[in-house]
């Protein structure tokens, strides 16, 4: 021993026997060449590969609410944060005079429907009288009117512009005043020549007619309406003339004369409105009559049933206005924002109200184009929100994946959205929303941890126990298949159940 001490500390010797020693060191503490080490048994079982995301609850359905047209705001039926049904209103403008027309249009329609059955039915007796006292009536009404519009043209053109003319009844009247407008001053002149004329020759026809003369009556209608015109031209001219007054006329005389050309105007305007009146009430009143005695020929119905679709066509038409001034709710929800108050004016297309759906979340996330082609339409998704404790899971699955790419932060995105499968009191709009979805899985598979696969270029090997004790083993080469989210690995070839590889 002393011996070995000496030659130990020469230099030749120490290296050598360090060597010696450290081997002697290992074999002691590792339990010499003939100990065993850790292995795991190649299993059957589920592999399961899954993406983890981030995302945001939304609602399935929300939208902004606004009115086509402008208008004061009348009635807020509902407050932010309320329940509403489908259907249901929520703001009005004021629209008493869109309601108003809605029920004349209605009264309209429900007064052609009952003429249309009248038809199908047939006139009575009574009806038929009744048809031809309305045409009598409305033939003594024109010829009331023709006496009036007379009485009324008379008192314009002769009592009216008395004082503007010198010799009007005569046969060459003239104008009392000076005025620049000569073409205007020799028009007027001639005009109110020929209108006494034409209100001599109308008042003699007025003499030979009565209400029973009906053709004379339509014809005396035109006429009539012809002469008005004819009147008011006059008046036209007159007022050109007063226009262009000389010098020597006073501004007083002017004003006066004025008054007397719109007092005319006026009389003679009124006039043709009322015959024009009396001339429709004749129309209408005969072809009720014609109604009446044709009873319910085909055309007859056909006619009046084209008169009910047209009335209903007018309240149609008068609704579509009023539900432009009525907002309702286009689906079930609760409402999120009001933006304005009652009183206030709203123009077309602002935000009126806003409404968000009551039916299950949705969740929308970005996923990167690594990721998205493991994604499918249909996977399921576990869900955890981060306002809740990792043990509150959701179940979610993808609704819709947006085929056009948005960059987030430089790095291609794919916009994915998933719909949370139950409806949760706990779930609230803006969430945050931690997301593993299952995109492949796999059942009664073989499979060992992934940790334990060493991969050289395109092969994979393992380490493979080849006594029962695990103190020997072998690499051996394997074939692999989907490699799960959760720490395994499909083996496709390579091992056997039972089989047994050194672990890590």
């Amino acid at each position: 021993m002393l011996k070995f001490l000496t030659a130990f500390k020469k230099k030749k010797v120490w290296v050598p026997s360090a060597i010696v020693l450290v081997i002697i060191l290992f074999i002691a503490f590792s339990g010499g060449g003939g100990g065993t080490q850790t292995t795991v048994a190649v299993e059957r079982g589920t592999v399961v590969s899954e993406v983890s995301l981030t995302g945001k609850v939304t609602p399935a359905q929300s939208v902004d609410l606004a009115f086509e047209k402008s208008g004061r705001l009348q009635t807020i039926h509902v407050s932010v944060g309320q329940k509403v049904q489908d259907g249901q209103t929520l703001v009005e403008l004021d629209n008493a005079d869109m309601r108003a027309q809605v029920a004349q249009a209605q009264a309209q329609y429900d007064s052609q429907v009952a003429r249309l059955q009248e038809a199908k039915r047939g006139s009575t007796p009574e009806e038929l009288a009744i048809a031809q006292t309305t045409v009598a009536n409305a033939y003594q009404g024109a010829y009331d009117a023709i006496y009036d519009a007379y009485g009324k043209s008379n008192d314009a053109v002769r009592i009216q512009t008395a004082a503007l003319f010198d010799g009007d009844e005569g046969i060459l009247p003239k104008l009392s005043y000076s005025t620049y407008s000569t073409q205007a001053k020799e028009r007027a002149e001639e005009y109110r020549r020929q209108a006494g004329l034409r209100l001599d020759d109308w008042y003699k026809l007025l003499q030979e007619i009565n209400s029973q003369n009906t053709a004379s009556i339509e014809t005396m209608l035109g006429g009539t309406q012809t002469d008005i015109k004819y009147f008011l031209q006059l008046f036209e001219y007159l007022d050109e003339t007063l226009n262009g007054a000389d010098d020597y006329v006073s501004q007083s005389t002017i004003v006066t004369y004025k008054g007397y050309v719109s007092a005319g105007r006026t009389q003679l305007n009124t006039a043709l409105s009322n015959i024009g009146a009396k001339e429709q009430a004749i129309a209408a009143a005969k072809r009720n009559l014609e109604l009446e005695q044709s009873g319910s020929t085909a055309e007859t119905i056909a006619y009046q049933e084209a008169q009910v679709a047209n009335a209903l066509a007018q309240v149609q038409y008068a609704q579509s206005q009023l539900s432009k001034a009525i907002i309702r709710a286009p689906f079930a929800g609760t409402i999120t924002r009001i933006p304005f108050n009652k009183g206030d004016i709203v123009q077309p297309q602002e935000i009126a109200v806003s409404l968000i759906g009551t039916g299950a979340y949705q969740i929308e996330t970005n996923v990167t184009e690594s990721d998205i082609a493991k994604i499918e339409l249909g996977d399921t998704a576990q869900v955890t929100l981060d306002a809740y404790t990792d043990d509150v899971i959701f179940e979610a699955e993808v609704i819709q994946i947006d085929l056009s790419e948005t960059i987030v932060d430089g790095v291609p995105t794919y916009k994915t959205t998933l719909q949370l499968t139950q409806e949760d009191s706990r779930i609230i709009s803006g969430m945050t929303a931690d997301i593993d979805i299952v995109s492949e899985r796999k059942e009664g598979v073989i499979y060992i941890p992934t940790r334990n696969i060493r991969t050289d270029g395109s092969k994979k090997f393992v380490q493979k126990a080849t006594d029962e004790k695990g103190t020997q083993f072998e690499e051996v080469e394997i074939k692999t298949g989907l490699r799960g989210s959760d720490g395994r690995t499909e083996i496709i070839s390579g091992l056997d159940i039972g089989d047994r590889i050194a672990t890590e």
